[in-house]
Parts: structure tokens; C-alpha cells; sequence
């Protein structure tokens, strides 16, 4: 496989906006709520962090936005 640098260029600006679509799902008021809950306490940034990840919040992620799935990235 053959990557110009305008398709790497492009690959990399798709991981920098899905990871800053992944950090502000993981800051939504109720999953900071349901981490709350959950940790007995409100819930710091890096917590809530951990909690997205940790309880299927990325796997819920990756269901409802298809466009970052790695076989829907262009690699012309």
C-alpha cells in the first residue's frame, strides 16, 4: 500500500477529531453522573476518563459513529 502524504495527513487529522470526539463523550454530564454514582463521589476528568473506557462507553462509541472505523478510512 502506497500512503501519500496528503492520505497520512488526512488519517491523523481522523485520529485527532475521533480522540477529541471520545474525551468529550466521556465529559457528558451523564457519564460523569453514572461515574459519579458508581465511584461514590463527583467524578474528576481523568475518572470520568477511565469510567468511558473501562464500562463500554468506546465500544458504544465506535457503534454510533461508523465514520471512524478504520475500514471507512480513505486510504487513496
Amino acid at each position: 500500500m502506497n500512503l501519500t502524504e496528503s492520505s497520512i495527513r488526512q488519517n491523523e487529522s481522523l485520529v485527532v477529531r475521533k480522540k477529541r470526539a471520545q474525551l468529550e463523550a466521556a465529559q457528558t454530564p451523564f457519564n460523569r453522573w453514572v461515574a459519579g454514582v458508581n465511584l461514590g463521589h463527583d467524578p474528576s476528568e481523568r475518572e470520568a476518563l477511565w469510567w468511558f473506557t473501562e464500562h463500554d462507553g468506546a465500544a458504544e462509541f465506535a457503534r454510533q459513529h461508523p465514520e471512524f472505523a478504520p475500514e471507512n478510512v480513505s486510504r487513496q
